[in-house]
């Protein structure tokens, strides 16, 4: 089968495309307007994007009775902070519920019977028995549009600047134990799933700076490692001076590509001469901070 999304022309009794992506994280998304008052809702359109730091989004469509932005989006732009709660399966109605309360005056926490817990950082608070919580800044706002009002999306980028985890849900080896957590997942249509440890398997996985670092090791090219521990180093020298508050400490255990001293040897690109032109031009692009 195959059909052009312009024109819905599948010939399916529903449109198949987010059970075509599955399964989808749920983003249980808390927010406070600017008067203070909270608001819940779950988004299947939610993932975390990046670790160092850590950056998430949720994606919101438009209201269900007057298809403008949703409160979660327009809280997050009025105060710039939101909480991602996961959702598992213990607070699986919960977290659906909080989903079909559509009054914006509503607080959707005390409606289901949700107690706040306070954030660290971010004035939104999480859900108490949700065992992780992301607090989170945000970062930018990006408009999809869409056919009809109600289908225009607001993406919500924040950054994470707190986590917190239940010490319950950490087994003896300081992993988080997913038969603990049992989170929940959203299907194509009205389907669900939960994850445990039945349906959980292993498979070795390798980053390319692990590639790298191994094939040079192989190869005895001492001239390779010794560019890479060099680059990475003047780097880091540069980032200290560029990014305030960066510590060659917390950098995470990547190398540098080979491609990178090619191309800055390369007639056709300058060696950069200050640290922001170094930091522009070499250490953001292979993300070795």
């Amino acid at each position: 089968m195959f059909y052009e999304p312009t024109n819905n022309d599948h010939g399916l009794p529903y449109n198949p495309v987010k059970a075509c992506v599955v399964p989808r994280p749920i983003g249980w998304i808390t927010t406070v307007d600017g008067a203070g008052k909270v608001n819940a809702a779950p988004f299947s359109f939610f993932n975390v994007l990046s670790y160092n730091p850590p950056f998430c989004l949720f994606s919101s469509g438009g209201h269900a009775e007057d298809e403008l932005e949703k409160d979660s989006v327009r809280n997050a732009r009025e105060t710039g902070e939101f909480v991602y709660n996961m959702a598992t399966w213990d607070q699986r109605d919960a977290m659906s519920e909080t989903g079909m309360i559509v009054d914006r005056a509503a607080d959707e926490l005390s409606k289901t019977g949700l107690r706040p817990l306070p954030s660290n950082i971010v004035k939104p608070p999480r859900i108490e028995g949700s065992p992780v919580q992301f607090e989170c800044k945000l970062h930018e706002v990006v408009v999809l549009p869409g056919n009809v009002p109600s289908h225009v999306h607001h993406v919500v980028f924040g950054r994470v600047v707190g986590v917190h985890v239940d010490d319950a849900v950490i087994n003896e080896n300081g992993l988080l134990d997913i038969d603990r957590i049992r989170p929940i997942a959203r299907l194509g249509y009205k389907d669900y799933c939960w994850v445990d440890s039945s349906n959980v398997f292993q498979m070795e996985k390798r980053s390319p700076e692990e590639s790298i670092a191994t094939r040079q090791r192989a190869a005895g090219d001492v001239v390779g490692m010794n560019r890479t521990k060099m680059a990475r180093s003047a780097f880091r020298g540069s980032a200290s001076q560029t990014f305030p508050g960066f510590s060659p400490g917390k950098s995470a255990s990547s190398f540098w590509t080979t491609i990178a001293p090619k191309s800055l040897r390369s007639k056709n690109h300058s060696p950069p001469t200050t640290p922001v032109h170094f930091a522009a031009t070499v250490g953001l692009a292979f993300n070795i901070l």
